[in-house]
């Protein structure tokens, strides 16, 4: 799901080769192909060729969205890791600030639909 999120298709190979289960579920029961990019024809067709089901139509990529938005916005940090911890909350927090959003330092319905990200 990492390799796929980062669109690392060397990591993906590696993975698929060794047998990873291309369709395993995280928690929220999305696979490795919802945390894909979705112009990423690349990274699709990789765990497509591997079995992959369909996207579930639920997207992991929520933080990595939220970083690049926010970078977008002029929220700057120092790296789009695609990781929900500390440092994205501050900014989250930030962000909700200007907009006269619930601080909440999450990625919550009304602060998706103000950062335009699913």
């Amino acid at each position: 799901m990492m390799g796929a999120m980062h669109g690392w298709p060397d990591v993906a190979r590696e993975l698929l080769a060794a047998h990873a289960a291309v369709n395993s579920r995280d928690r929220e029961g999305r696979l490795a192909i919802d945390y894909a990019d979705p112009s990423d024809r690349g990274m699709f067709g990789i765990l497509t060729d591997a079995g992959s089901q369909p996207p579930t139509g639920r997207s992991g990529r929520s933080v990595c969205d939220a970083e690049k938005a926010r970078d977008e916005l002029g929220y700057d940090a120092p790296i789009i890791d695609c990781i929900a911890g500390p440092q994205l909350a501050a900014i989250v927090r930030k962000f909700q600030q200007d907009r006269a959003l619930p601080l909440t330092g999450k990625l919550d319905p009304a602060t998706k639909q103000a950062l335009r990200i699913r």
